[in-house]
């Protein structure tokens, strides 16, 4: 006879689906229904759907106030294994992981005189010029802060097309700001747009990686990893798989996936 092991419902933890991506299965103890592993990566929203009902089933006993009168008790058997963790305590535990290894990885990274910075990168897209005008030379004086953990996630999202611009050294110093303003959004529900790192982490433009140690571009791929796994944007999970797949896919830290 061959004996099926019981997985966590992502919901409430106790063992009732008999498979980690059961198609359309009904939790009977909190009545969350599963998704397939495709259907998680396609819809614009499980994540904070499953927070909420998580919340929800603490508070009421099911995940959806509706379904309080169809759920049943949990059997002996069906106990959540030791360490389970909710989905949203799961996002917290690993985005500060993750945070705490991009600040490690970059925490020496200065702003210098040879980074191109923001302002510098729109006065590029404006010109495209081959003698830099004074304007261009003005724009080197301005520092919108001393250190990257410093510039504000709003100021990141003015300058939206700054990678296509700046040059290695500005991509060491500002591609950590954005990796850290996306985890912070993604955790509490904002609305930065991750898009911009997320795109320039695509790139085929090996040459803004050339100046990243191996402990830095290690910390990129545990952001994309982290991405890939707790987004609820369906444009942000598919562009960091594109990323790991590709140059990013070689460090450590890009193994994390679901199961």
């Amino acid at each position: 006879m061959k004996y099926i092991l019981p997985h966590p419902c992502r919901c409430c933890g106790y063992l009732t689906y008999p498979a980690p991506y059961p198609e359309g299965g009904i939790c009977e103890v909190c009545g969350w229904i599963s998704l397939t592993r495709q259907e998680w990566h396609s819809q614009g929203g499980p994540p904070a759907a499953l927070a909420e009902a998580t919340s929800y089933f603490l508070r009421t006993g099911a995940s959806d106030p509706s379904f309080q009168s169809s759920v049943r008790p949990p059997l002996p058997w069906e106990i959540p294994p030791e360490g389970w963790e909710t989905f949203q305590n799961q996002l917290e535990r690993e985005v500060q992981t993750v945070m705490a290894t991009i600040n490690s990885a970059f925490s020496e990274v200065e702003l210098d005189e040879n980074v191109i910075g923001l302002e510098q990168s729109r006065i590029m897209d404006d010109y495209w010029y081959n003698d830099p005008p004074q304007e261009y030379l003005d724009a080197m004086e301005v520092n919108h802060a001393t250190h990257w953990t410093q510039v504000l996630p709003s100021l990141l999202m003015h300058y939206n097309e700054f990678f296509c611009f700046t040059n290695s050294g500005g991509f060491r110093y500002f591609a950590p700001a954005h990796a850290t303003a996306a985890l912070q959004s993604m955790r509490c529900g904002g609305d930065f747009d991750t898009e911009i790192i997320l795109s320039a982490l695509c790139a085929p433009r090996s040459d803004l990686w050339q100046h990243l140690s191996s402990a830095q571009q290690n910390a990129l791929a545990a952001f994309l990893a982290c991405v890939f796994r707790f987004s609820g944007h369906e444009d942000h999970v598919a562009a960091a798989g594109e990323a790991l797949a590709g140059y990013w896919g070689r460090f450590p830290n890009s193994a994390l996936m679901w199961d």
